[in-house]
C-alpha cells in the first residue's frame, strides 16, 4: 500500500493532513464561486486547472514555470476583473436575510395593486424581486429609494409624471423598495425561444431570471391579469391572488434553499476549523 501512495508523493502521515487542508480549502472556494450565476467564474477556474494537469502530465516545463511563479498576479488579476462578482458571492454567503413569514407580506398585495394601478394609467411596470444575485449593475437610470413599501409609497410613484412605460421597479425579499424607474443597462435585444409577445424590458427580464434567482412579474394590459417570469421560464395569466400565492411560494422556497446552504457552510467551516 505505502509504494502506492510513495508513486502519489504521500511518504508520511502529515502528507495525509495537508491533502485535506488544501482539498477543504479548494472545496470551499469552488463553492464560492458557484454562487455566482451571471458569470460561470467556477468554469475559469476548472480550465486552469486542467491546463495545469495537461502541462503536468505532459511535463511542459514552461507553462509550470509560469504556473509556479505568476499564480499569485494571476488570482490577484482575476478578483480585479471579476470584483463585483466576488463581492457579491460574499455578501450573500455571509448575511442572507431572513423572510418574512406569509403574513406578514402584505407588501406583495400592495404591489399587485400597484400594477394594476399603472395599466389603467398606461403604464405597464415591470416588479423585479431580486434573490442573492444582485442586479443593479445591469439597471440604469434607476432612481435609489431603498425605502419599506407602502401604500403611499407606491401611489405617489405611480401617479408621478416622471415615471415612464415598461419601467423596472427593483425589490428585494424582504419588501424593500430599491429602486423605480430603471431600464436595462443592455440595449441589444435577447433572443429568446418563446413565442408569446413580450416587450423589449420583459425580454431582458426573462433571460435574466434565467441567469439569476429573481422573480418578475408585471399586469398584462389586455387580460389585467398577472405575468410572471422565473427561472426562465413565463406564466401568464395568472389571477391576482393566486399570483401572489405563487410569489410566496417561491420567495419562502428561496430562503430555504439559502438558509441550507448557509447551514452546510457552517458545517464544513466547522469541521475545518
Amino acid at each position: 500500500m505505502w509504494s502506492y501512495l510513495s508513486y502519489l508523493g504521500i511518504l508520511r502521515w502529515a502528507d495525509f493532513v495537508e491533502i485535506a487542508l488544501f482539498t477543504a480549502i479548494i472545496f470551499q472556494f469552488c463553492c464560492w464561486l458557484r454562487r455566482d450565476r451571471t458569470n460561470f467564474l467556477l468554469g475559469y477556474f476548472y480550465a486552469a486547472g486542467a491546463v495545469f494537469l495537461c502541462a503536468l502530465f505532459f511535463d511542459l516545463r514552461a507553462i509550470l514555470e509560469l504556473y509556479r511563479t505568476s499564480w499569485p498576479i494571476l488570482v490577484l488579476l482575476f478578483i480585479i476583473v471579476h470584483q463585483k462578482s466576488l463581492q457579491q458571492n460574499y455578501v450573500a454567503a455571509r448575511t442572507i436575510a431572513p423572510i418574512k413569514s406569509t403574513a406578514d407580506m402584505q407588501w406583495i398585495h400592495l404591489c399587485m395593486r400597484a400594477a394594476f394601478k399603472a395599466v389603467q394609467r398606461k403604464k405597464n411596470i415591470i416588479f423585479i424581486i431580486q434573490g442573492k444575485q444582485q442586479l443593479e449593475e445591469h439597471i440604469t437610470d434607476t432612481i435609489a429609494l431603498h425605502s419599506p413599501i407602502t401604500q403611499q409609497t407606491l401611489d405617489m410613484i405611480i401617479e408621478s409624471s416622471i415615471i415612464e412605460d415598461h419601467t423596472i421597479m427593483l425589490l428585494n425579499q424582504t419588501g424593500i423598495l430599491l429602486g423605480f424607474n430603471g431600464h436595462w443597462l443592455s440595449t441589444e435585444i435577447p433572443t429568446i425561444q418563446n413565442d408569446t409577445p413580450l416587450t423589449e424590458q420583459q425580454k431582458h427580464a426573462l433571460m435574466w431570471t434565467s441567469k439569476t434567482d429573481a422573480l418578475v412579474f408585471f399586469a398584462h394590459t389586455e387580460s389585467k391579469r398577472i405575468t410572471l417570469l422565473a427561472q426562465g421560464t413565463i406564466v401568464q395569466d395568472i389571477p391576482n391572488d393566486k399570483a401572489e400565492l405563487v410569489i410566496n411560494q417561491y420567495l419562502r422556497k428561496q430562503q430555504f434553499a439559502a438558509a441550507q446552504s448557509e447551514k452546510s457552510t457552517r458545517f464544513v467551516q466547522k469541521n475545518i476549523s
